[in-house]
């Protein structure tokens, strides 16, 4: 099993555009990726602004390179 964790911080005009982004990346993942087992997305209770996402693979084979990273910078993903 493969486990990918990603902190991310998004600019706070931008969270709704985000959090659409990201449910669906997280939903497309699960149905279309075989293996793809979880696509978690965590919003911070004491800041609105940090995210976190927790992805679950079957294994090596069906884990691959974050494909939404550009995606998410154009609706206020930063490092």
């Amino acid at each position: 099993m493969y486990i990918l964790m990603v902190r991310l911080k998004v600019k706070e005009d931008r969270i709704d555009d985000f959090i659409a982004a990201s449910i669906g990346d997280a939903r497309g993942s699960v149905l279309n990726e075989p293996g793809c087992r979880r696509f978690d997305i965590i919003q911070a209770a004491d800041d609105p602004t940090s995210f976190a996402f927790c992805e679950v693979y079957n294994d090596e084979d069906a884990f691959c390179c974050p494909h939404y990273l550009p995606a998410f910078q154009r609706v206020g993903c930063g490092g």
